[in-house]
Parts: C-alpha cells; sequence; structure tokens
C-alpha cells in the first residue's frame, strides 16, 4: 500500500476527508520509510492532484485538499509547487478545475493571515533556484490559462496572475542563477509581455522581472555564448515536445540516439564503451546537454572529460548546465514518482524504494565529484543527515574499498554471493565496482585456467538482471571472449576432481549460452561462439566418424549400458565433443528403445544423468528438445506408455524448470 494507493481508495469508496486524513496519518506512523516530511508532503498532495485527471473539479478532492492544507498536513508552499507541476499534464488542462485549485491556494495564504508570502507561498529557507523553477512553473500556468477556453464561471487568467504575482513578490537572490537559467525565465516573460493582454499589475511586475533578468544575462557575447544551452531548457521546461532535426535543440534525434546506445548496450559500441557514447553526444550536431541527466553519472565524467579536452575555458558552463539540468529534472516530483513505482514493481514490493531516484542520482554525483556538497543541499535538503546504509558505507566500516568488499562477498560460498548480488542489483552505486571485479575475475581465470573461479562467476551471472546491470558499465562482449577462450583452451585431462570441474565446465557454458552474437573479441583476439548453435543437431550413428565416433561409444556404455561415468571418461573427452554429441547419445537410445534394442529401465537411468549438474547443461538448448520432439512425436505418441513420455519429461523440465507431468497422465 502507498500514499497514492490509500487516497485513491478512500475517494471511491466515499470516505470523508477528515477520515482520509486520520488513515494517512496512520499509515504514515506505521511506515518504516525514511522519508523526509518534505516528500512525504509531496506524496499526499500529489495522490489528490492525480485525481483530478480523472474526477476533474470533483468537490470531494477540493475538501480533501482544503483538510489536508487547514490541518498542516501538507504545507502551502509544496502545494503550490506540486499544484504548478500538475498542471504541466495536458490530462489537468481544464480551467475550471485549475482555477479551482489555484483559489484553494490563494484562500489559503489570504485566510492565514500573513502579510509576507514568503513563508506562506514558499518556504523561508527555500532555495532561490527552487523558487525562480516554482516561478517557472507559475509563468507557464499563465500561458496555459491564455490559450484555454474561455469560461463565464472560472477566471483561470485571473487567479493565476494572482498567484504569479504572490510568487515574484517573494524576492530570490537573482545572483544565484545561472546566466543560462535566466535566459530560459527571460523568454517566457517575454513571450508573456509580447503576446498576450496581461492584467495591469501583472504585466508591471513582469516587466519588472524582465529587466532584473536582463541585467543578470549582460552582454550579447555571453548570452550568445549560452544561447545553445538556452534552447535546450526551453525545450525540456515544457515549451515544446518535439523539434525538427534542424532546430537548435533535435530532441528526437538525441533521444534515439540514446534508446540505441541502451538498447546495444552488450555490444562494442553500446553504453558500455563510455568514450565512444561521450565522444558521440560531444560532435552529434546540436547536442542536447540538459537531457544528460538520463544517461549514467560515469557518462557524465567522460563527457566532461571531453568538453574540457574540446574547449577548456567552457568548464564554468558545463557546470551550470549539469545544476540547470538537475533543476529540471529533481522537479518533475510526477516523473520521478513514476520511476520510484516502476523500480519497486521491478524488485516486487508494493512500497516506494527507501532511496528515492533523485537522492541516488545525488549521491552518485557527489561520490564522482560532478556535484559540491552545498549544491546537493539545495536540492535534497534531507541528503545531508542521510545514513541509509549501503555496500559503499559496508566497504568503508570494513576498511575496504568497495571493489574489494564486493570480491571477498562474491566469493564467498552458500547464500552469502547470492543475496549480495540481489542487493547490488538494488543499489546503482555499486555497479561500477562489481562490473570492474568481474571483468577482472573474467580474465584472471582465463590466464589461469581456473575452472572454480571462471564456473562460480559464470553461474552468478546467469541471470538477466545481473547481465543487465552490467552491460550499462562494461563489455559483455569481452566476457563472453573470455568465456569462449576458457571453453576452448580447458580439459579435465589433469584436474583432481574432473565431476565438479564438468559441472563448473557447465556453468560457462550456461552462461555463453545467454548471448545471440557470434563473434567477440577481447585482447585483439576473436573467438566465435557458432558452435553452439551445432549443439542441436543430430548425428545419425552410421555418420560419426574419428573421435567423435570414439567418444560417441563411450558415452552411450557409460550412460545406457550400466557402467556409470567414471573418471577416466571425464578426463579423455573435450567439453566441446561432449556438448557436439550429447543430443545425438540421447536420441539413439530412445530410437534403440522404441525398436526394443533398449529395455524402460536402461533408458530412465541414462536420462537421468542429464538432469544432474553433471551434465544437464549438454541438453539446455531448445533447439536440441524441439529436434527430438519432431524426429520422434510419430513413434512417442504412438507408443501411448506413460514410463515413455516420462522419461522425456525429466529432461524438458531440465530445461523449462518444471516438471510437465503435474498434470494426470489423461490430460495431457
Amino acid at each position: 500500500m502507498t500514499i497514492p494507493e490509500l487516497t485513491r481508495n478512500c475517494f471511491q469508496s466515499g470516505i470523508s476527508a477528515v477520515k482520509w486524513a486520520k488513515l494517512c496519518k496512520l499509515f504514515i506512523s506505521r511506515s518504516s520509510s525514511d522519508q523526509s516530511s518534505e516528500a512525504i508532503e509531496n506524496s499526499i498532495s500529489n495522490s489528490v492532484l492525480v485525481l483530478y485527471r480523472s474526477y476533474p473539479g470533483d468537490p470531494a478532492l477540493h475538501e480533501y485538499l482544503k483538510y489536508a492544507l487547514n490541518d498542516g498536513m501538507i504545507s502551502l508552499a509544496v502545494f503550490i509547487a506540486t499544484l504548478l507541476q500538475a498542471a504541466r499534464n495536458p490530462e489537468l488542462h481544464n480551467a475550471a478545475t485549475l482555477d479551482m485549485l489555484c483559489r484553494i491556494a490563494l484562500d489559503a495564504h489570504y485566510s492565514s493571515g500573513q502579510p509576507n508570502p514568503i513563508g506562506s507561498v514558499v518556504a523561508f529557507d527555500e532555495s532561490p533556484i527552487v523558487v525562480l523553477g516554482v516561478v517557472q512553473d507559475a509563468l507557464q500556468l499563465l500561458e496555459i490559462a491564455h490559450t484555454l477556453p474561455v469560461s463565464h464561471f472560472h477566471q483561470l487568467t485571473t487567479s493565476s496572475s494572482e498567484l504569479l504575482i504572490l510568487l515574484l513578490s517573494c524576492n530570490p537572490d537573482m545572483t544565484q542563477i545561472s546566466t543560462t537559467q535566466a535566459a530560459v525565465h527571460y523568454q517566457t516573460v517575454n513571450d508573456l509581455l509580447l503576446n498576450f493582454q496581461l492584467l495591469p499589475g501583472l504585466r508591471e511586475v513582469l516587466e519588472h522581472f524582465e529587466r532584473q533578468l536582463r541585467k543578470l544575462m549582460g552582454d550579447d557575447a555571453k548570452l550568445a555564448r549560452e544561447a545553445q544551452m538556452m534552447h535546450t531548457m526551453q525545450l525540456t521546461l515544457g515549451r515544446g515536445d518535439i523539434v525538427g532535426s534542424s532546430s537548435n535543440s533535435d530532441l528526437v534525434s538525441l533521444s534515439l540516439t540514446l534508446h540505441t546506445l541502451i538498447n546495444f548496450r552488450a555490444g562494442d559500441f553500446g553504453a558500455a564503451n563510455l568514450q565512444y557514447c561521450a565522444a558521440l553526444l560531444l560532435h552529434c550536431p546540436d547536442y542536447d546537454v540538459e537531457n544528460l541527466h538520463r544517461w549514467l553519472p560515469q557518462l557524465l565524467v567522460a563527457f566532461e572529460k571531453c568538453i574540457n579536452t574540446e574547449n577548456p575555458s567552457s568548464e564554468s558552463d558545463w557546470k551550470h548546465a549539469m545544476q540547470n539540468a538537475l533543476f529540471i529534472v529533481l522537479r518533475r516530483n510526477d516523473v520521478l514518482s513514476v520511476c520510484d513505482s516502476m523500480i519497486a514493481q521491478a524488485e516486487g514490493n508494493s512500497s516506494p524504494p527507501s532511496q528515492p531516484l533523485g537522492r541516488c542520482l545525488l549521491k552518485e554525483l557527489l561520490v564522482h565529484g560532478l556535484l559540491e556538497q552545498r549544491v546537493a543541499v539545495t536540492f535534497d535538503h534531507g541528503i545531508a543527515n542521510d545514513n541509509t546504509p549501503s555496500l559503499r558505507s559496508e566497504a568503508q566500516d570494513a576498511g575496504m574499498t568497495l571493489e574489494t568488499y564486493l570480491e571477498t562477498k562474491l566469493s564467498g560460498e552458500g547464500d552469502e554471493p547470492w543475496t549480495l548480488l540481489s542487493r547490488i542489483r538494488r543499489e546503482p552505486g555499486s555497479h561500477i565496482a562489481f562490473g570492474d571485479f568481474v571483468k577482472q575475475r573474467f580474465a584472471d581465470a582465463t590466464s589461469q585456467l581456473d575452472i572454480e573461479a571462471m564456473g562460480h562467476i559464470c553461474k552468478l551471472l546467469y541471470h538477466d538482471q545481473a547481465l543487465d546491470a552490467l552491460s550499462l558499465h562494461i563489455k559483455t562482449s569481452e566476457l563472453v571472449a573470455y568465456a569462449l577462450q576458457f571453453f576452448e583452451l580447458y580439459t579435465c585431462e589433469t584436474v583432481g576432481d574432473p565431476q565438479t570441474a564438468l559441472s563448473h565446465i557447465g556453468d560457462v557454458v550456461m552462461f555463453l549460452q545467454s548471448f545471440q552474437s557470434n563473434t567477440f573479441s577481447v585482447d585483439g583476439k576473436t573467438t566465435s561462439s557458432e558452435f553452439l548453435k551445432l549443439t542441436a543437431e543430430v548425428y545419425h550413428y552410421n555418420s560419426l566418424t574419428g573421435g567423435d565416433l570414439t567418444i560417441f561409444n563411450a558415452w552411450l556404455k557409460a550412460l545406457f549400458e550400466s557402467e556409470g561415468i567414471e573418471d577416466t571418461i571425464l578426463r579423455s573427452t573435450q567439453p566441446k565433443t561432449l556438448l557436439r554429441v550429447a543430443a545425438s547419445l540421447v536420441l539413439h537410445a530412445i530410437g534403440s528403445t522404441v525398436e526394443g534394442k533398449m529395455n524402460m529401465d536402461t533408458l530412465r537411468n541414462g536420462v537421468m544423468y542429464f538432469t544432474d549438474p553433471l551434465l544437464n547443461w549438454t541438453l539446455l538448448r531448445r533447439l536440441s528438445i524441439v529436434k527430438i520432439f519432431s524426429v520422434f512425436s510419430q513413434q512417442l505418441w504412438g507408443l501411448v506408455k506413460k514410463l515413455e513420455y516420462e522419461v522425456l519429461s525429466q529432461w524438458v523440465l531440465v530445461y523449462h524448470g518444471k516438471n510437465i507431468l503435474d498434470k494426470p497422465y489423461k490430460q495431457r
């Protein structure tokens, strides 16, 4: 249960504002979340505002908001900020609804008896950057008000004008904002003054604001230097969603570029190739600096290096761009809430993550030196006192680097590596260190032909989520190349325990089968995984020659003639050869059983070997299973015997991870 879900359920059940407020307080008191009071207020306010999209102008929702403001559950400053953010959504562009919401805010201020809007419509200690961000939202609302149909009963242009005047009268310290941000405000104000008939009192206030902005921007040369960033900011702040490729800010092209880098992140030119990505974004015509917040902190580090190399004098502009990007992103509570909900859903939780996405981003920017602590505090007041446990803090407490700490824990036995792997997936700040450890482990295990180390790391990574996290930071194609080199070189000839070694080889093969490409390169060496596709091929006994025939006969006796699997046969068999003939062995045994040359118990006992880690990897190809069913379907169904069906099901369940015999035989 979350606050938005609680509010929606209460509203749809007809629960009064008083009872809703009590339920919210009870929920908050029993919640284990460490969210700040401001974050909770934001959540409460947004939980009501979002319902206006489906229930415009509903009186019950008005009562919820009025009661929450009067009771102190929501401060007026938070309500105004969330209201203006919500008003950006086209689904809320209803003149009557927006006018009533503005009136709720105005009435709350006037009834408070406070003559000064500071401490009322904005908090006393609010950052000037944040205040001007709210002002920008109010400017946007005024522009929306002049484009909506006129209502005789509701005067949105008047109420939005009054709200904007109150916000502008808070007199934020203009010297703290960048030229870029000032240029954005200037452009918006200038458009309003030129294009709309404004109330006399508002026009005077806006003209004064415009003069302040013009003075802050300085001479034309300084403005021209930041013109590119200004156009980008205008787009991000809502002045347009799609622009042509000839414009100064081609959002569509940039979005497609970023999407491609992420979608093909496992390749040589995907997200993990930071230098390539940074150079691509830097030299792309009309690159959009402000959208870099969608990328990873380490990409921003690489991007910053590229910018400083190209133009060392642009460092200050880069810092301003970074702060403006954060300013925009962290105020989009609607988008961040959706992201937090998606993260919680992916983790299988009903409540939001303990660390909101915005705070996680700020922490990583601090760690990478992209942001100063004093600046981070202006975006998130609670970050200075945030002591949420993390892998990085645990490593520090243990006197280790994060990389060493992860290596120690992931090399352990039992459930510890799996528990840690689950934590790593939930902590993006650990992904870089995790990637460095994994890449080094693959390289070391390959150079030393350490089967235990290689098998262990491959087993950990045989999970889509772990590979997804890695592929954003390192080239997973290099890991595959290392694993392929290892598989080509390794034999059980001299190993002390060949059965355990072969099981580890199985983990390497299962890891390799996670990838679709054929050719992989690392350290100047190119390897191919084409042989994996050939494991689905079925060879007739008469077509086998030389070493393949010798291995085939030896394993046929070991599996299906009760001789058992001894260390000798394991030492003398190349894993690649065993992988190639495994499907043919099973098919040959089934054919012999159908022809009456092998009894059912012998077939069953032989197939059982393939359900054990020693050999299950040899038949873990879907094509192998499809091949057997396609070749023997008529013969198998013609037997109409439960035992024959059970033999194949034992094999199939190894791949699918479940027993297809759960239903009675007659129902299949």
